[in-house]
């Protein structure tokens, strides 16, 4: 959330462990690269560390719209900010993404058209998957299943790195 020193409502912060030991940290800095004044979040650093996918609601008009975003790693900064652009964006809910330990997948979440259950209900949430095209565009997402997907709310999918395990959330009775 917003803490001193960010721009915006949610805001990315980065912290080392210079002993690397995983118990001394150092101050949170902000990553003003990628950062807007904007709701940013849900970030997905790719398996070689120099891509990061992120979600924000910067440069739209339509409420609600959330669409996910790249940038690449240069030495220690962010370069090139940048829409993932359709068919992955639209202008409903595209977010939490998580890109596969290949790159060759992104996953996220969205309550675009096309899921299980209602789709006027814009709580009603499925996991789509989106493959990298040879040109290095997305081609058209698509929807897990049922077996992943029901009428209710399945979202933060994190792809594991030996790229066949996925984990989720859902709300729907019965799982968990």
């Amino acid at each position: 959330s917003n803490r001193p020193g960010g721009l915006g409502l949610e805001y990315f912060w980065v912290t080392t462990s210079p002993e690397n030991n995983d118990t001394t940290w150092s101050a949170p800095t902000d990553v003003r690269q990628i950062n807007s004044d904007q709701a940013d979040g849900a970030a997905s650093i790719a398996a070689d560390g120099q891509t990061i996918y992120f979600a924000t609601n910067r440069n739209t008009t339509v409420k609600n719209d959330v669409n996910i975003w790249v940038a690449t790693l240069d030495g220690r900064n962010w370069k090139n900010p940048h829409e993932v652009g359709p068919p992955v964006n639209t202008t409903w809910w595209e977010s939490q993404p998580s890109i596969s330990p290949d790159g060759k997948r992104l996953f996220f979440a969205s309550n675009r058209p096309g899921k299980i259950g209602n789709d006027e209900d814009k709580n009603n949430v499925d996991i789509f998957v989106s493959h990298q095209l040879p040109d290095g565009r997305w081609g058209d997402p698509h929807n897990l299943g049922t077996k992943i997907n029901t009428g209710h709310y399945e979202a933060s999918p994190f792809m594991a790195a030996d790229g066949t395990t996925l984990y989720f959330c859902s709300d729907a009775p019965g799982r968990g």
